[in-house]
């Protein structure tokens, strides 16, 4: 815990001195946000923080990390405007860094180790008085708890990189990688017919040929001898053997009528209709 103890208060309304009279102060107020009793304290209103850039501290020392339960809980995170149990009297000044470090596992709050390597949090020092100091969360990568150890940084170098705090604020973030050139194309021959021949003798390392290389190159230039002399020529046009031609198709017997024949020496006449009984 701290070693120290101390008062916050809150703002409830900005007052804007008119003049003096009698002893007296006049003023006339501003903006508030709540009210205002008579006999309300006043104090001088504190600057705003400008653009502070990390400076480094000439000693490291260790404070706690303290927040007003009137304006936050009892953790607090990035973006967020805490107190520090070290002011001028420790040679704090505006712009130093406080460090915390994570030596527990935030699933189940084992302990991981008790060296200071793994970075939980930063805080940028906004404002300094005696004893204390008020602090910017500047970066963190999850809660803080009240009362969490702090280091002060002799060394910001890695705070650095960017021209001012606001590029604190967020973790670097990693840009993304550009794509690659494209590759060049490999010259094109002007012989086609080369371009097989080309990678073989890329492929070809010297020495003598084993006798299976020596096979299967016979037998390559026995199937070139006989290929015909131009790839892709058509084949010639084979004219079909002259078939004997088809059998005449046999008709089916057709029945020839009965000729009647008349013999002359024969009546012309019918016969005449049979008799009764």
């Amino acid at each position: 815990g701290s070693d120290r103890s101390g008062y916050s208060y809150p703002i409830l309304a900005k007052v804007e001195i008119q003049g003096q009279e009698d002893g007296l102060y006049i003023g006339f107020i501003r903006s508030g946000t709540q009210i205002a009793l008579r006999g309300a304290q006043i104090m001088a209103l504190p600057p705003r923080a400008q653009n502070i850039a990390p400076i480094p501290a000439a000693e490291s020392i260790e404070g706690v990390l303290l927040m007003d339960k009137k304006i936050s809980t009892s953790t607090t995170a990035q973006h967020k405007q805490v107190f520090i149990n070290r002011g001028s009297e420790d040679s704090i000044k505006v712009g130093m860094i406080f460090r915390a470090y994570e030596h527990r596992d935030p699933s189940n709050r084992a302990v991981i180790t008790d060296k200071d390597f793994i970075t939980q949090a930063d805080i940028l020092v906004i404002q300094v008085a005696e004893t204390f100091s008020a602090g910017l969360v500047i970066r963190s990568l999850h809660p803080i708890e009240e009362g969490t150890r702090i280091v002060l940084l002799t060394d910001v170098s890695d705070l650095l990189k960017g021209k001012n705090t606001l590029n604190l604020a967020t973790p670097e973030i990693s840009k993304p990688l550009e794509p690659a050139p494209p590759s060049p194309e490999p010259p094109k021959s002007k012989n086609p017919s080369k371009e097989g021949d080309d990678d073989l003798d890329q492929l070809d390392q010297g020495g003598e040929l084993t006798p299976d290389e020596e096979k299967e190159l016979d037998q390559l230039e026995q199937w070139t001898d006989q290929a015909p002399s131009k790839i892709g020529a058509p084949e010639p046009e084979t004219t079909p053997e002259t078939a004997p031609p088809p059998p005449p198709e046999k008709s089916a017997p057709t029945q020839e009528p009965e000729s009647m024949s008349i013999d002359p020496s024969e009546d012309n006449e019918p016969p005449p209709p049979p008799q009764g009984p």
